[in-house]
């Protein structure tokens, strides 16, 4: 969980075990030291089998999600990351 402007935030990776791009940007966010936990969609009844994109969101207090980025564009994960402060 990374600390923002002094109070807990943390990133939820939404992802699909079959998916190339999710496994993407999972590792990317590994090299880049971020922490975020990792939500299998495949262990969600209601999602399975549906088209995905990987989708990493910052849950703020209170387990409300804030911002999120959908797929994996490395610019706009960077200036997410930056800008959240997310870094282990």
């Amino acid at each position: 969980m990374g600390v923002f402007m002094g109070k807990k935030k943390s990133l939820v990776l939404y992802s699909d075990s079959r998916c190339p791009v999710c496994a993407e940007v999972k590792a990317y966010l590994e090299s880049k030291n971020v922490s975020f936990k990792t939500v299998d969609i495949d262990s969600q009844p209601t999602l399975r089998g549906m088209p995905f994109a990987p989708v990493i969101c910052q849950i703020k207090k209170g387990g409300k999600r804030g911002k999120c980025v959908i797929g994996f564009n490395k610019d706009k994960l960077d200036k997410f990351i930056q800008k959240k402060k997310v870094k282990k």
